[in-house]
């Protein structure tokens, strides 16, 4: 009983230092941490094995435990974006829990990868809301990955000021923006 009970406790200690180091989860207080920490999942995937794909309904987040993914066929509308190759710590699929709206890309396994997922409705009672959590992360990534920004010489402090003033409006197709 002692030696699985050292186990668990050194497995969660595992989780909670991977996801501190996560930007998305700085702002969160430890015992918030921990709650997360003990209703997550851990999957695996083989190399070549989609973990998303683009146009599929989503109520999944995750975050890249270990190994390499790519994240590819990115774009909404006529918008795309290029390939990206992300390390642990990555996190996706949080659009589509926000929004409701089909996966905006496709993520493949390069190597063998352990992801942590958590459903929507285990992530709300959890933590909290996903606007409040994962809103303003969500969007300084998007704003990052906007070509002018990327190229930028911005400090994080900057993508977070402007980030947070960040409007989110709705078009009817056709409707005149300007």
């Amino acid at each position: 009983r002692h030696l699985l009970a050292r186990s668990a406790k050194e497995s969660e200690g595992n989780i909670i230092e991977v996801l501190t180091k996560i930007d998305l989860f700085k702002d969160l207080d430890r015992p918030t941490i921990k709650k997360f920490a003990d209703v997550l999942s851990t999957v695996k995937y083989k190399e070549g094995q989609k973990i998303v794909e683009k146009g599929q309904e989503g109520d999944v987040f995750y975050i890249v435990k270990s190994g390499q993914v790519r994240v590819h066929d990115i774009g909404l509308g006529d918008a795309s974006f290029d390939d990206e190759v992300p390390d642990a710590g990555y996190w996706f699929g949080e659009r589509a829990l926000m929004t409701g709206n089909p996966r905006a890309a496709t993520v493949t396994a390069m190597t063998e990868v352990d992801v942590f997922a958590c459903d929507r409705d285990t992530f709300e009672t959890t933590i909290g809301p996903l606007e409040s959590i994962l809103g303003k992360a969500s969007r300084k990534r998007f704003i990052k990955s906007v070509p002018i920004f990327a190229k930028s010489l911005l400090s994080d402090a900057e993508f977070d000021s402007l980030s947070s003033m960040l409007k989110v409006r709705k078009y009817e197709k056709g409707q005149k923006l300007a």
